[in-house]
């Protein structure tokens, strides 16, 4: 019963997939020919573009044919979002009969759209980008320039491009012009708006307050109405009408602003437990809400404002391990969430600004540069002027640039005047203060951006600050003026001493200026916890693979593991090609391949350590890092083709490469570089007779039987293009004996999987391979050990996966059977062992070296002529067909075993037999190559 239920399973998910397949390839919206063309990767890898798009396009937002944009779909329909399925079969199936549209209004109605309003829309977002960017110049040129051609025709345009002024002239800091421009139109839409905003940065709150109702009453539906309602009423302590305010924006918005406000109004349980009933209520429709990264960060900070940091690590850790539990991660929800992102430097702005994407084109170095001077000339006469810290600092030490994803960090000495420079901040018609403590005031320029002012107290000898649970301690410092663009900043008088003191290498980027700084002390675990949970967040949505390791490997020493953190012991990164040229990588091994793909760089790994080669390990699918054993050599992982660029620009020589899979076409492009093929095992099985491995320009084979094989094939072999080199691996892991069968106490059992075609099926794990096992066990005098493939079961309509699970069942009814992890290295169990069972592999050759005595299971039947024509290596093996029994062969073998001198024959045709050994072998033949071509 067991085994129909299997087979009926697996023959409907079949199904089901193949009626899927033919919904899409005969639908009007999926153009083959156009996906490929839009996409050559997939057309490189000759994968099936139907296939592609349902399990990998449309959710990676590429196009199924010019009538039908995913990325659109899945942002406008939630639910189908959430639902985790394709976005055209939704759409063939169900949303064309719901009216659900296939492309967005603007795609649909592009050659409908004038000329003049096509002008003005690219000039609306084109002025957008440059406020942004602080480009006031270029911004009042252009403006300028439209309304010089009259392009403000329609109200709605002139409406808007009016609203672009007054945000440029409050960005400026000139809010005098903004004032006198409102003065005289007062019956403009917005007025009342930016009278709000003016009056919340003056510091007059009840005036703001009045403004904000006043706008609300007459666009009652703006998200940014709310949101200056409730500053204002903040400013006022009215702290119940600012959740109102919040609240009403929460009831018709889709944007995590508003959580991200009322987070910042939850200061006690009650006010979190208020809080989350809100989050829940607006979950209710879209579940998994929740989980959206600024969400998560929003709700992690109200939990902390409440005081509850516990919760906060946790609502931290669910979203990270939520995502990472999804077949693609994160990488769907980057292409989900645009309209929900929120920069921390992004202006107050009302409609219709959301339709630039900001927060991925965001340049914040001009405006942030602007308001560290408009800073500095509020605080000039101040006699101890803030002065720049931490990433600020070497940023405009090193001229690097600020970094747009950080706040601008400054620290006030000791003996400032707090009282003081809190007045002079509250004067400014350009800044106002957000947050403010004994340890730290936050400000909020009027263009957006947001500064950070921590203050220092006397410690002894020197001084010290706090933020996200550390103290920092360093020498007390004397401030000076130093250059900065236009104007000037304070900077500590010896700045590289000063940095130094936290970091020994500071002129050199850094991933984290707090995890990786010294001199300082841990005083709140928690909160240092919730930051780096923040950083592994933000690193995750960015594909900073180094960050990522960096943070998990933090909270590792802190935090419980949870299954997301598996990848804390390897070092891999998404490298830069300032990366690979600094780390002098001239050899790749390119590993690639399914989920457990790991095994074949692994026995690759313990050779290159071994080189005097500089060597990298390149790895195209994130999850093969947490199967890598662990290594010193450099882990790189490159997702994209561009990416893969970079191993050629950066003058890597040679590409080794231990499986044929689809991907290697994507480096095999590189003509300046060696392609050298290297299997991860030498086997006499089918696939090892390819026409694909004609594309290297070496095949490195174990020995003069691999080379047969490839010949008798027929390929069309060059001259040169095979060399002999071993199997190194065997020689550093394995032990040699002398041959001779003494005792047979432990039986290793190794079978290989069913392969991807049936030809390539030798495989034992079936009903022959379970009777031999039942047999041996029941025996009671042997000791086995089970290591399976790690690919058993890949076929889910064979019967290898339930063969597999019931011989894994075995274990909890006979004590002498041991599972080995069957991600672990082959290589000592079969130390550990007496004698092999395996079926035709490369386990097979690899055991020959050890000399020790092996069973090939023959589970296919092939005669014994058969098997000597098309299976060299089994001469060496002593056959196991259906009609065999295990206990008198093993008997056999150890009394006779006459197969002692056809394995040491055997073994030298199959791994070769050098004077020099394997090991240095291989070594010449890859050095080399790294003169072969000139680049």
């Amino acid at each position: 019963m067991k085994v129909l239920k299997h087979l009926l399973k697996n023959n409907y998910e079949k199904k089901k997939l193949q009626q899927q397949l033919d919904l899409i390839r005969n639908s009007d919206y999926f153009d083959a020919n156009y996906y490929l063309q839009q996409n050559q990767d997939v057309a490189a890898a000759g994968i099936d573009p139907a296939e592609h798009f349902l399990k990998f396009g449309g959710f990676e937002g590429r196009q199924p044919s010019e009538r039908f944009d995913p990325e659109f779909y899945l942002q406008k329909y939630e639910d189908v979002a959430e639902s985790g399925m394709n976005p055209l079969l939704h759409f063939i199936q169900s949303g064309a009969e719901e009216n659900r549209e296939p492309l967005s209004a603007s795609d649909v109605n592009k050659t409908e759209v004038a000329v003049d309003n096509e002008q003005i829309d690219c000039g609306l977002q084109l002025l957008q980008l440059l406020l942004l960017q602080g480009n006031y110049a270029d911004f009042d040129a252009l403006m300028a320039q439209l309304q010089l051609n009259q392009l403000t025709d329609q109200p709605n345009h002139a409406l808007a491009l009016q609203q672009l002024q007054l945000e440029r002239w409050l960005a400026a800091g000139e809010a005098t012009a903004c004032a006198s421009w409102l003065k005289k139109h007062q019956s403009h839409d917005f007025y009342w708006f930016y009278q709000a905003k003016l009056q919340l940065f003056a510091g007059d709150y009840q005036a703001a307050l009045k403004a904000a109702q006043s706008f609300l009453y007459r666009q009652p539906i703006v998200d940014e109405g709310f949101y200056l309602l409730a500053d204002a009423a903040v400013g006022l302590n009215e702290p119940e009408q600012a959740w109102q305010s919040v609240n009403q924006s929460i009831a018709h918005t889709n944007r995590a602003r508003s959580f991200q406000h009322l987070a910042q109004l939850v200061q006690t349980p009650s006010s979190l437990d208020g809080y989350l009933t809100t989050l829940r209520q607006w979950c209710l429709k879209k579940p998994n809400a929740k989980y959206e990264p600024d969400i998560t960060v929003a709700t992690a900070l109200a939990c902390c404002q409440a005081g509850n940091l516990a919760l906060a690590k946790q609502v931290l850790h669910d979203c990270i391990a939520f995502h990472q539990s999804r077949k693609h991660g994160f990488a769907q929800l980057r292409q989900l969430l645009v309209s929900f992102s929120e920069h921390p430097h992004l202006p107050l702005w009302p409609q219709p600004f959301q339709q630039l994407p900001v927060a991925k084109a965001l340049d914040c170095q001009r405006r942030m540069q602007l308001a560290l001077h408009e800073l500095y000339r509020l605080t000039e006469q101040h006699s101890q002027p803030p002065f720049l810290l931490l990433h600020s600092l070497q940023a405009v030490l090193l001229g690097t640039g600020f970094d747009p994803e950080r706040l601008l960090t400054l620290g006030i000495a000791p003996e400032a005047d707090r009282v003081a420079l809190v007045q002079l901040l509250h004067s400014s018609s350009s800044f106002r203060v957000v947050e403010h403590n004994d340890q730290q005031l936050r400000l909020q320029h009027s263009n957006g951006i947001v500064v950070m002012l921590y203050y220092h107290q006397q410690q002894d000898n020197g001084w010290q600050f706090c933020d996200h649970g550390v103290r920092w301690l360093s020498p007390a410092v004397q401030v000076q003026a130093h250059p900065l663009a236009e104007g000037f900043v304070f900077i500590p008088a010896a700045a590289g001493e000063y940095l130094a003191h936290f970091y020994e290498d500071w002129a050199q980027p850094k991933l984290d200026f707090v995890v990786q700084s010294r001199n300082r002390k841990l005083v709140n675990q928690d909160q240092y916890s919730i930051y780096c949970y923040r950083r592994l967040l933000t690193a995750l949505m960015a594909e900073d693979g180094q960050t990522e390791v960096l943070m998990l490997r933090e909270l590792s020493h802190y935090e419980s593991k949870h299954s997301y953190q598996q990848l804390v012991g390897s070092n891999y990164c998404i490298p830069t090609l300032q990366k690979i040229k600094a780390d002098g990588i001239e050899l790749v091994l390119y590993v690639t391949g399914l989920e457990k793909v790991a095994y074949q760089g692994n026995m690759w790994i313990p050779v290159l350590e071994q080189l005097a080669v500089k060597s990298a390990i390149v790895i195209r699918e994130k999850q093969t890092a947490q199967d890598l054993v662990k290594t010193r050599l450099p882990v790189y992982f490159m997702n994209t083709m561009r990416e893969l660029e970079l191993l050629d620009q950066a003058g890597v020589k040679t590409i080794l490469y231990p499986a044929n899979t689809q991907k290697n076409v994507q480096t095999l492009r590189f003509h300046s570089m060696n392609h050298f093929f290297i299997n991860h095992g030498d086997s006499d099985k089918v696939v090892n007779q390819s026409k694909f491995l004609m594309a290297y320009d070496k095949l490195l084979v174990a020995g003069p039987l691999a080379e047969q094989r490839i010949r008798c094939a027929g390929l069309p072999v060059r001259e040169g293009q095979i060399e002999h080199v071993g199997r190194p691996q065997v020689e550093l892991m394995l032990e040699r004996t002398d041959g001779v069968c003494r005792s047979i106490k432990t039986i290793l059992y190794a079978p290989t999987w069913e392969g991807f075609v049936e030809e390539a099926n030798y495989s034992s794990v079936n009903e022959l391979g379970y009777a031999m096992l039942q047999q041996l066990l029941q025996h009671g005098g042997y000791k086995i050990l089970f290591k399976p493939h790690p690919y058993t079961g890949f076929n889910q309509a064979g019967d290898c996966g339930l063969y597999l699970e019931r011989m894994r069942d075995l274990a909890t009814q006979y004590p002498q059977f041991e599972l080995v992890d069957i991600d672990s290295g082959i290589h000592p169990w079969m130390n550990a062992s007496d004698l092999l069972i395996t079926d035709i592999s490369s386990v097979l050759n690899d055991y020959l070296h050890t000399l020790k005595p092996i069973i090939l299971m023959n589970p296919k039947g092939f005669s014994q002529q058969e098997l000597a024509g098309q299976f060299p290596s089994s001469a060496a093996a002593y056959p196991f067909n259906r009609e065999a029994n295990v206990l008198s062969l093993l008997q056999q073998i150890q009394q006779t075993d006459d197969k002692r001198e056809a394995r040491i024959q055997t073994c030298k045709l199959a791994l070769g037999d050098f004077p020099e050994g394997a090991l240095q072998r291989f070594s010449q033949v890859v050095t080399r190559s790294l003169s072969l071509k000139s680049r």
